[in-house]
C-alpha cells in the first residue's frame, strides 16, 4: 500500500509525498484513507513543511473521521505549527476509529506565503 499522503495535483492524480500549497490557496486536503487498515495497526501521520517564501506562515492539521457513509465535519486534530517544522499526529482519541473506518485530514494555513508539504505519510 502507498501511505503518501497527497495527490500530486491536490485533488487527483499519482499519490506524492511532496505537494506545495501556493500563496493563494489556505488549505490542502490530504487523499482518503477508509477501510486500509486493521485492528493492529497504530496509526500515525508524519509530515515537514517548508517555508518557500520567508513568510513563517502557521499550519493547523484538521481531521474528518469516515463514518461508513461519509465523513463527519473537520475537527482539529492537533495544535498549531509553525513553519518550517515538523507536524506527526498519533490518532489517540480517535484510534479505533481511524483503524477500523477511515479518515482524511487537512492542513489550514494561517497567514500568506507559498507553504510545501514533505515527507508526507500515514504510517
Amino acid at each position: 500500500m502507498n501511505n503518501a499522503l497527497f495527490y500530486s495535483n491536490g485533488t487527483s492524480g499519482a499519490l506524492s509525498l511532496e505537494y506545495t500549497l501556493a500563496a493563494d490557496a489556505s488549505e490542502i486536503i490530504s487523499r482518503e484513507y477508509i477501510g486500509v487498515y486493521n485492528s493492529f495497526d497504530e496509526v500515525s501521520v508524519m509530515v515537514n513543511t517548508v517555508d518557500l517564501d520567508g513568510t513563517t506562515p502557521i499550519v493547523t492539521p484538521y481531521i474528518a473521521l469516515y463514518n461508513g457513509s461519509g465523513f463527519m465535519a473537520w475537527q482539529p486534530i492537533d495544535d498549531a505549527h509553525q513553519v518550517p517544522g515538523s507536524i506527526s499526529i498519533s490518532f489517540y482519541g480517535q484510534s479505533w476509529w481511524v483503524r477500523n473506518y477511515g479518515f482524511r485530514l487537512k492542513f489550514v494555513r494561517t497567514g500568506t506565503g507559498r507553504v510545501g508539504f514533505t515527507n508526507g505519510a500515514v504510517v
